[in-house]
């Protein structure tokens, strides 16, 4: 007895997946109609749909690049989650210099400059 698989996945030419994205860009149809005209699922529409069409990579490009603060605000908090995990790693790989070596890391390389204005804060 054969077993079926959950996972009907057919693979469709790159042409033909450039073909609907056309249609879709060219408002002959919608995504939702392509799914159902061409018998394949929404997703795998709108993942063509995001992967090849010039109007999605515009409207990346113009989110990426707005001025608007909705989205410029999204943007400089993932850029704070990044500078914060890098900062974990460092943290945790000068803790692993600091106990290898035994040597405190952290202050026998602190940029000079550094140092200065730390100085200058506590004197004032």
């Amino acid at each position: 007895m054969k077993k079926k698989s959950k996972c009907n996945k057919e693979n469709y030419s790159h042409a033909f997946k450039l073909e609907i994205v056309e249609e879709i860009d060219n408002g002959l149809i919608s995504r939702r109609g392509a799914s159902i005209k061409y018998e394949i699922s929404l997703s795998s529409v709108n993942y063509w749909w995001e992967k090849y069409s010039k109007l999605a990579y515009q409207k990346r490009m113009a989110r990426k690049y707005s001025k608007d603060p909705e989205y410029e605000n999204k943007r400089l908090k993932e850029r704070i989650e990044e500078l914060e995990l890098e900062l974990e790693l460092m943290d945790m790989a000068a803790e692993i210099i600091d106990e290898e070596t035994g040597i405190d890391f952290r202050k026998k390389y602190f940029p000079e400059s550094l140092k200065n204005t730390k100085k200058k804060k506590g004197k004032a």
